[in-house]
């Protein structure tokens, strides 16, 4: 299973641009905070924050509304059946339920442990945030902002279509199906795709710098891109 990979560093460009700035469907493009830079400080870095308080936030949720609104727009994600505050709220419950007791274990899990818990994740983030299991590209791409150190796969329908399209003997029809396929692209494609080099936080964000240079997460960003793009 390969994929083509003459258009990664256009693929690349693309996606540099947006790490760097804002989308400009939120605030004009006037706020830095709709950049996938800007994304990865809000939501993960609103888990490493309430990490080190030992998960306590005085009463507000760990990830605030207004950062799941911005994530919505940047995305352009389909709208929610649901409001950002219900969505905060229902997050708010599947982190303590689920990530508090391992988050700060999650990096010493061997990988094929770290693929299955993604997977698992994203499936109960998919009924638990949004109430039905049909949900998984709303679940996975939040997870994918939220826990970048887990090989979440951002999915949505059209990148299953253009998944499809490319690779018609291969059956994707749910995100255990989708996340497997993926992972068997990016084994094939990582010498290529690794030889673009990944972005560079700001010298005030050097946990954003250490999780670019000590996980997957540019090179699953990109691989994600790419088949979208290929699908088009």
């Amino acid at each position: 299973m390969t994929i083509i990979n003459q258009n990664i560093d256009i693929v690349s460009a693309e996606l540099i641009e947006r790490w760097n700035l804002p989308h400009p469907a939120f605030a004009s493009g006037q706020d830095l905070r709709s950049s996938e830079r800007g994304l990865l400080q809000l939501l993960y870095g609103s888990m490493e924050h309430a990490a080190r308080y030992q998960w306590q936030n005085g009463g507000r949720t760990l990830v605030d509304k207004t950062y799941l609104s911005i994530l919505w727009t940047a995305l352009e994600l389909p709208p929610l059946s649901i409001g950002f505050e219900t969505l905060a709220s229902n997050l708010d419950r599947f982190i303590r339920l689920h990530l508090t007791e391992c988050w700060n274990d999650l990096d010493q899990l061997d990988h094929e442990a770290r693929h299955q818990l993604a997977i698992e994740l994203v499936e109960r983030a998919s009924e638990q945030l949004f109430g039905s299991l049909h949900n998984d590209s709303y679940a996975s791409n939040v997870l994918f902002f939220l826990c970048p150190q887990l090989p979440v796969f951002p999915y949505s329908e059209s990148h299953h279509l253009a998944l499809q399209a490319q690779f018609p003997q291969q059956s994707t029809p749910g995100y255990a199906d989708y996340h497997q396929a993926c992972r068997q692209l990016l084994g094939h494609n990582l010498p290529h795709i690794c030889s673009t080099p990944a972005p560079s936080a700001e010298t005030t964000l050097p946990h954003l710098n250490t999780l670019l240079s000590q996980t997957d997460w540019w090179p699953r960003r990109l691989l994600a891109q790419q088949i979208k793009s290929q699908g088009g």
